[in-house]
């Protein structure tokens, strides 16, 4: 063999080991970059899922829809969300695959303290049902997506708690419970609220990946 052809496969080798390492250090940092993409959350119970602020279109009154989630099974979760998948650990360190089997949802429907929603564009409702009697007579559904398939699910129970229904209030306070069918905790909830007429008041989101 020349020593040309000698020089010849050295600088090859050397490419070949040049694009082999430069291959390794963005595998790196790549693998880097997804692993500095995960969040790390600790749940508590209750769960927020956040509040609304609506106005009668009838009568211009406010009032607001305040909901959480309220399973003790949320209590100290650690969710770790990353780029692709995610776990969700329970305090004892065991890995949580679905939802409890029963979830509770606290929602407060409420006028006390509504002006704070006036000046942040309160959705109009055109319901124009009594506000005491719309308080007392709102719906729920639950909504769960996973990829592209939806389910919907109904109310095992409504129950009003506090001030009893004959008494005119200007708050209700409600826990709704749903009855669940394994629901991998990779699933998004969603809560919908409906007026006594059937007009949708909001979506409250839950989700732990």
């Amino acid at each position: 063999m020349s020593q040309g052809q000698l020089l010849s496969n050295r600088c090859g080798k050397q490419r070949l080991s040049f694009l082999l390492l430069l291959g390794f250090c963005f595998l790196a940092v790549v693998g880097a970059a997804q692993e500095a993409q995960q969040t790390v959350f600790w749940y508590r119970s209750p769960v927020s899922m956040g509040s609304e602020g609506f106005k009668q279109s009838s009568t211009k009154r406010l009032f607001y829809l305040l909901a959480s989630a309220e399973n003790v099974e949320f209590q100290g979760l650690k969710v770790t969300r990353k780029s692709v998948g995610g776990t969700v650990l329970t305090p004892q360190g065991s890995q949580l695959a679905v939802y409890p089997s029963t979830l509770n949802f606290r929602v407060t429907a409420s006028t006390i303290d509504a002006q704070m929603f006036a000046g942040s564009s309160p959705i109009q409702v055109s319901d124009d049902t009594d506000l005491n009697a719309l308080l007392l007579s709102l719906h729920y559904r639950l909504k769960v997506y996973r990829g592209l398939k939806m389910t919907v699910l109904q109310p095992s129970s409504v129950k009003l708690i506090g001030i009893p229904a004959d008494t005119p209030a200007n708050e209700r306070i409600y826990r709704i419970s749903f009855n669940t069918d394994s629901i991998p905790v990779d699933a998004r909830l969603c809560l919908e609220i409906f007026s006594p007429k059937g007009e949708k008041l909001t979506r409250m989101h839950l989700e732990l990946l």
